[in-house]
């Protein structure tokens, strides 16, 4: 799986996409009913895409929900993140520090072992991956591990402008010899 940032020259100052649809179940991760409670788990994006209306769906069965935030050395991309959290509701200071997890925009390695540690706790997890392309997929190798449904809010189109250049790239390795690579020993590698 490979990654690119965007150029030096960053973003446009347009929107990502529009017109979200319906929250729905993205395919190959549906919800499965269960007698766990469930968590609800956001990645926050520079836009919310429908975010609000699964938060407010979810915040009978579990009123605080947690958030990643992917940081960036770009300090515009780290202010949008937190404005698209405040658009959200969630602004208290101790709701924040017990809910927020920041995690490095390229670092899915880091975030699927956070989502690890709180699948322990005994809830399940129901996760909305709307941040950065390599966050989503630690959430969609954590929930094929553990069942765990993914959520989302497909918007109808995309700005195919949004940013202007290529900046860094990743290449992520998925699978070493059969066995997921998250999985692995550290000393295998």
């Amino acid at each position: 799986v490979t990654y690119t940032d965007a150029g030096h020259r960053g973003y446009t100052a347009g929107k990502l996409a529009e017109s979200p649809l319906p929250q729905d179940f993205l395919p190959g991760f549906p919800y499965s009913i269960g007698d766990k409670s469930e968590m609800l788990v956001a990645c926050v994006g520079y836009e919310t895409l429908g975010l609000r209306t699964i938060i407010e769906s979810y915040s009978e069965q579990q009123p605080q929900p947690k958030f990643v935030l992917s940081f960036s050395h770009d300090a515009l991309a780290v202010r949008r993140e937190w404005n698209t959290l405040r658009s959200l509701g969630h602004r208290t200071i101790n709701h924040l520090k017990a809910n927020v997890e920041v995690v490095a925009a390229w670092d899915a390695e880091r975030l699927y072992s956070v989502l690890n540690n709180w699948s322990l706790s005994g809830e399940g997890l129901i996760m909305a991956p709307f941040g950065p392309k390599p966050l989503t997929m630690a959430m969609a190798l954590c929930a094929c591990k553990q069942e765990y449904p993914l959520i989302y809010t497909q918007p109808q189109s995309y700005n195919p402008q949004y940013t202007m250049g290529a900046g860094s790239m990743w290449a992520y390795v998925v699978k070493w010899e059969g066995i997921p690579c998250f999985d692995r020993p550290t000393q295998s590698l």
